[in-house]
């Protein structure tokens, strides 16, 4: 039987911590709440026969940091999480917000509690309290709790967010889990040539030095960049710290970067196109128009085009267009997913129908991921060979020159 363990208040305001056993999820949080408890965190955690089974949650947990001045994308996402299960408690907004306060771990995001709470027991709404915390909370999901508050559904929109949040982060801690070992042959060969330039070759010089030896153009060069590395060596690394700095702040993001590369530019197209779907149906979910909704799901798009087509199909919409229609004109949405769209529409189920075209392109782009991965690794294990063996025969080259010379 599965194992969970939860965070819950009591009724004197007092978190528990334990774990429970239930058939599935929906049955321990019946139990709970029968017990007088309101769960602020429900995650599975085993199995009673001992098979462990962390989620991604406690995942993300082990990896804040409650020093930070900010706090990390998900921290916020658990903190919607808690915030959407104690108001479908029953709880509202202000001793929901009380209760995460005092319950939280981390300074910061007590505090970013507290200040919600100061703001919304004045008469602000929860959305004009986000409003005043654009820090932790961007345009799109400020608009979207909006939505939710006018629509009636606050509590539905807030879970909706932090499952989309969820989805994101599941999707980036897979993109960084399989680029760790190609990231590593990378930092390896570059290390090897560090090693090589600064260490090995200026031995070489030395002895090509002492005994007149001619030295091919090929170790020529590599004799002019390892003099080169030793002596500027600080200034490179002060260079390329600065430029890294720049290049976070100044440039796109990395999804927009890698969009512009061929070799990644179908896969960030589909990754865009999924989390647009999901955003979009998380925001029709909220019952925000849907010319609006393709506003929002714009800035959430994060690639250009796809940016683009959407403000254009919003345009199309205000002037009596449907959606389906809107979106076929821009040319760039694939085809299969204007019919299902327009299917939706004719249906009445709409947002059921984008989020099951977010969960197929979501599959698709994990499967995608895991082959692009398949191909760089080696790709980069031969390079990285080609070159380190390049530098070891040019330097025997040259010894076997220089032992010509000196027998």
């Amino acid at each position: 039987m599965p194992r969970f363990q939860y965070r819950a208040v009591d009724a004197g305001d007092h978190v528990v911590e334990a774990s429970i056993e239930a058939d599935d999820r929906d049955t321990a949080l019946t139990r709970l709440r029968g017990e007088g408890l309101l769960p602020l965190r429900l995650d599975l955690i085993g199995y009673a026969d001992g098979k462990s089974r962390l989620t991604h949650l406690r995942r993300w947990l082990s990896h804040f940091d409650p020093d930070a001045k900010r706090l990390p994308p998900a921290a916020i996402t658990v903190f919607v999480r808690e915030l959407s299960m104690l108001l479908d408690a029953g709880i509202g907004a202000d001793r929901a917000l009380l209760i995460i306060a005092r319950s939280t771990e981390q300074s910061v995001l007590a505090q970013l509690a507290t200040d919600l709470r100061q703001r919304v027991r004045t008469g602000d709404s929860l959305a004009d309290a986000l409003d005043q915390d654009p820090g932790h909370f961007d345009a799109v999901f400020r608009a979207t709790v909006r939505a939710g508050e006018g629509g009636s559904a606050l509590t539905d929109t807030l879970a909706r967010l932090a499952s989309w949040r969820e989805q994101r982060e599941r999707m980036l801690a897979a993109f960084k889990s399989a680029l760790i070992y190609p990231c590593f042959l990378i930092t390896a060969a570059l290390l090897s040539f560090l090693v090589l330039l600064l260490f090995v070759v200026p031995q070489f010089e030395a002895l090509f030095q002492q005994t007149g030896a001619e030295v091919s153009l090929f170790t020529g060069a590599l004799l002019t960049v390892s003099a080169f590395l030793r002596s500027y060596l600080a200034v490179i690394v002060v260079l390329a710290l600065a430029l890294w700095l720049f290049a976070r702040r100044r440039l796109p993001s990395w999804a927009g970067l890698a969009a512009r590369l061929p070799i990644f530019r179908g896969f960030a197209r589909k990754v865009a196109i999924e989390r647009t779907l999901s955003i979009m149906a998380v925001l029709f979910a909220s019952r925000m128009p849907v010319p609006a909704a393709l506003e929002l799901a714009a800035e959430a798009a994060g690639y250009s085009g796809l940016s683009s087509s959407l403000r254009q199909a919003a345009a199309r919409i205000r002037e009596g267009s449907r959606l389906s229609d809107s979106l076929r004109q821009t040319g760039y949405l694939p085809e299969l997913v204007i019919e299902m769209i327009s299917v939706g529409e004719d249906a009445g189920s709409l947002q059921e129908i984008l989020e099951r075209l977010s969960d197929r392109l979501r599959a698709d782009v994990e499967q995608g991921l895991r082959r692009l991965i398949a191909v760089i690794e080696p790709v980069l294990i031969v390079l990285t060979g080609i070159l380190v063996a390049s530098i070891i025969l040019t330097l025997l080259s040259a010894i076997a020159s220089v032992h010509a010379l000196v027998f």
